[in-house]
């Protein structure tokens, strides 16, 4: 009757248990073109991860996790170490006027591909490929979301090479002189296109990181007032998560606490589950002097748990 119908529908306790959540090891992008071109394969491979990982209930592996398995050849192996039960591989060839890619997602237990692609994209169109690429991931591994995947963060390609390079150029050597050269082309990204919010947001990590928390946050505040001049709530998350975590470091837990909370509540709704593990630990880590009520920070504890236990339990 209702309540069987209710057991299996709604709580996923038929026959085959728990609704298994989908797992995908983002392997890094191959570059097939010259060594200046790294940074287009290596660039496009995070922001593939992060755009997946944040777009819903699904398990993505950490750049950081990617790398240790970068030298590895035997694709079971890989998926063992990654737990995950599907692995991207993907290439690219950056040419004159464009690029040549191709990508495979493969079931790693039978060897089969899930999805299959080889196509060419012009210069112009290069900020639209990891959206789309990432939208056409999800749409395989039916992964809902409440979010505008295909969005593309900017349509001006010199601003989104010139931001590409930046972060590119700071976590290659973080040698006083990359760190000015990165900062350097990050400036001239958001110069280029003023509503490329995520330039801002890297250009005010690698300012506070350096240790002028001032300018850093002024440029927060910037790209807090862009976003939401935009309606992108992925910004003013991301903005807001830069000023809390500045007023955290200098003291004003209250602030930092008001201002994570907003971020929760924006990434909560939108289903990033990503960044609501991240405002969870950072929301737990601020209240050394009891500053919120037991009740809200049980809160934010077992949401951070309940986001780790779907993700890591997935294989």
């Amino acid at each position: 009757g209702l309540a069987f119908w209710i057991a299996v529908g709604v709580f996923d306790v038929s026959f085959g248990g728990k609704a298994e959540v989908p797992s995908v090891g983002i392997l890094m992008m191959e570059n097939l073109g010259n060594e200046d071109a790294e940074f287009w394969a290596r660039e496009i491979t995070e922001d593939l991860i992060i755009k997946i990982a944040g777009a819903g209930l699904i398990r993505v592996p950490t750049i950081d996790e990617i790398f240790k398995v970068d030298s590895l050849s035997n694709y079971k192996l890989i998926a063992k170490k990654l737990r995950v039960k599907y692995l991207l591989t993907s290439s690219l060839h950056k040419k004159e006027n464009g690029f040549d890619l191709r990508c495979q997602l493969i079931e790693v237990e039978s060897g089969n591909s899930k999805y299959a692609n080889k196509w060419s994209e012009p210069i112009d169109k290069a900020p639209t490929i990891v959206a789309n690429l990432a939208d056409n991931i999800l749409k395989t591994l039916k992964v809902s979301t409440n979010q505008e995947i295909t969005k593309v963060s900017t349509v001006n390609v010199e601003a989104y090479e010139y931001y590409l390079r930046g972060r590119y150029q700071y976590k290659k050597q973080q040698t006083d002189e990359n760190i000015a050269i990165a900062k350097e082309l990050l400036r001239e990204a958001v110069i280029l296109d003023n509503k490329l919010i995520d330039a801002h947001i890297w250009l005010g990590k690698i300012t506070q990181e350096t240790g002028d928390q001032d300018i850093a946050l002024g440029i927060f505040n910037k790209s807090l007032g862009i976003s939401r001049e935009l309606g992108d709530s992925l910004g003013v998350a991301a903005s807001l998560m830069g000023i809390g975590d500045i007023q955290r470091s200098s003291g004003g837990m209250d602030s930092a606490i008001t201002n994570l909370k907003y971020a929760f509540s924006i990434v909560e709704k939108i289903g990033d589950r990503r960044n609501i593990a991240r405002l969870s630990e950072k929301l737990c880590n601020c209240n050394i002097n009891a500053l919120m009520s037991d009740i809200e920070f049980l809160k934010y504890r077992e949401r951070g748990f309940e986001i780790s236990k779907e993700l890591q339990d997935s294989v």
